[in-house]
């Protein structure tokens, strides 16, 4: 009986249960990554599909991954992605690539439509990473953009684009903007090598 009454005081109470401290969702905005208007082109290629994006490891959760001035990873507190880095840029390089005017159709990894071409990405690095001795803080973003034509599964083209942008101060919002500018650079980047095929 007197473990019911127990009990009972920490739920009315509350004061001895353990509650996990309340989390900030953060995502990238299209808006502030993507170019404002198509570019168009007159001759396109076929059907473009975006496979869904791989991550190397500890790129794999919502959480903000934070290089230390020591070299260690670890983690934002209390603030994450609202999905994993490689989920949230599956819909912005299909908006991206439509945006290019490259090719007929952009789709994404869900679709069933039959593709003439195949864009795999890995994301590399998508890091916080803390002031040191060699410079200010900063985010870095490297993503591996690897073009494959189907049905032949022939590599077109493959690179390693890599942008980073300092950060004013440690605040999230400043955090997030930053990863918006080095993100629209990487996308520019990646683009442009497609666009040096033709």
């Amino acid at each position: 009986m007197k473990y019911l009454r127990l009990m009972i005081m920490l739920c009315v109470t509350g004061c001895a249960l353990p509650h996990e401290p309340e989390r900030t969702l953060y995502e990238i905005t299209p808006e502030n990554v993507l170019p404002s208007q198509a570019t168009g082109s007159p001759h396109k290629w076929g059907i473009l599909r975006i496979a869904m994006p791989h991550s190397v490891a500890g790129l794999g959760s919502e959480r903000i991954q934070v290089q230390e001035s020591d070299g260690s990873l670890t983690w934002v507190k209390n603030a994450e992605w609202i999905a994993p880095p490689a989920k949230m840029l599956e819909p912005l390089l299909v908006r991206d690539l439509e945006s290019s005017g490259l090719f007929t159709a952009v789709i994404d990894s869900h679709s069933s439509v039959n593709a003439a071409f195949d864009l795999q990405t890995n994301v590399e690095r998508f890091t916080l990473v803390e002031a040191d001795k060699t410079g200010a803080a900063h985010v870095e973003i490297a993503l591996r953009y690897s073009l494959v034509k189907i049905p032949e599964n022939s590599l077109l083209a493959s690179r390693l684009v890599v942008s980073s942008e300092p950060i004013e101060t440690l605040r999230m919002t400043y955090v997030v903007s930053a990863f918006e500018m080095a993100l629209r650079r990487c996308f520019q980047e990646g683009t442009d090598t497609i666009r040096a095929l033709r």
